[in-house]
């Protein structure tokens, strides 16, 4: 089934309000950024930019989406990514540093991608069944 979003700030306000201080990240300070379209691949319907040491974010998020994620989604997924900054400037690194092995550090990359989802999924899902079992 299609999730299709547009996203407008008071949307995005509460989602992030929400997540962000589910996942402890209440010390950030995050902000976010509309965007028509972002760099990259089509699908690419968020992407964060991140100082871990002074703990200050930016996530740029695709305005419209057509396909089956939602807004939530996207902002969790881009969130889990700031709990596991020093993994993605591993990855980085990675990147920079591996002209014989590019493959490798894509595999890494691709990797990390799925396992974030992965937890941001079962986040929704945990959120999900809590607010079934509070509403009865």
């Amino acid at each position: 089934m299609s999730e299709m979003y547009s996203a407008n700030e008071a949307s995005i306000g509460y989602v992030m309000g929400m997540w962000q201080s589910n996942l402890g990240l209440d010390d950030w300070q995050i902000e976010f950024s509309l965007q028509d379209d972002l760099e990259g691949e089509n699908e690419t319907l968020g992407f964060c930019s991140a100082v871990p040491n002074s703990k200050t974010a930016i996530i740029f998020l695709k305005k419209e989406n057509q396909g089956k994620e939602t807004l939530e989604d996207v902002i969790l997924h881009e969130l889990i990514h700031l709990m596991m900054g020093e993994y993605d400037q591993a990855v980085d690194i990675a990147f920079e540093h591996s002209n014989t092995h590019i493959g490798m550090a894509k595999m890494v990359y691709d990797s990390g991608e799925r396992t974030i989802q992965s937890i941001a999924q079962a986040f929704l899902r945990l959120r999900k069944t809590m607010e079934k079992a509070k509403n009865g």
